[in-house]
């Protein structure tokens, strides 16, 4: 019999703590508890465009960069130019544009058009605003125009206006288009000679556009160059 009390007894302060604690839960200051901080991602300060650049950096795509890099130092042109591309935009490999540097500058050493413009698109970017490597890139890429090359016209037409529409304005004289004075100032006369010269060279872009389009910056100039 007492054995069954006892059973009873514990069964029931059981029952009344299940009861009573919710209302003492109720009763008391809940606990606060601080939420741990959020961990620091590794590239928490890379923009979406270097993630995404770094997403396609992988074991295979680096052995097949140092591929490059083997054919570039034993003289290829176009290596010199993939590799120094892959590192500039960063495919495959981490982005690096002062790596890409030397690529570029011993294809233009070479004497590749593509690398003197390549060349100078990157160093007058990595420039910064330094005067001296900036007459270094456009150097390298008056050396590219002065080989025809259509990309050089077009980046210089934009890193150098004036000169672009001297360059233009005395074309258009030369070919009787414009009857001013080349001042690098390319208005609406120049645009209106401009738009003689492309219809009667069947120029196939809209000179419209305007002298530093880049359709027909390329176009133009490829134009001028056939006459040579």
């Amino acid at each position: 019999m007492g054995v069954t009390m006892n059973k009873v007894l514990v069964t029931s302060v059981v029952a009344i703590m299940c009861v009573t604690a919710p209302v003492f839960a109720q009763d008391a200051a809940p606990e606060t508890v601080a939420p741990e901080p959020a961990p620091v991602s590794q590239f928490a300060e890379q923009s979406v465009d270097d993630l995404n650049n770094l997403l396609r950096v992988n074991p295979m795509s680096i052995a097949v960069f140092e591929e490059l890099q083997r054919r570039a130092e034993a003289g290829d042109i176009t290596a010199m130019m993939r590799a120094g591309n892959a590192l500039r935009w960063g495919h495959g490999v981490p982005k690096n544009v002062e790596a890409s540097l030397p690529f570029f500058r011993a294809a233009a050493e070479s004497d590749s058009a593509w690398g003197m413009v390549s060349y100078g698109d990157t160093l007058y970017e990595f420039a910064d605003g330094d005067a001296r490597m900036e007459a270094a890139a456009l150097n390298a890429l008056r050396a590219a125009f002065n080989k025809g090359h259509d990309g050089a016209a077009y980046s210089l037409s934009q890193k150098t206006p004036t000169d672009w529409a001297m360059f233009l304005q005395r074309q258009l004289v030369d070919r009787g288009y414009y009857l001013g004075q080349p001042d690098g100032v390319f208005g609406s006369l120049s645009q209106n000679a401009l738009n003689l010269f492309c219809e009667d060279r069947q120029v196939a872009v809209d000179c419209g556009k305007g002298a530093f389009d880049r359709d027909v910056v390329r176009a133009v100039f490829k134009a001028i160059d056939s006459e040579k």
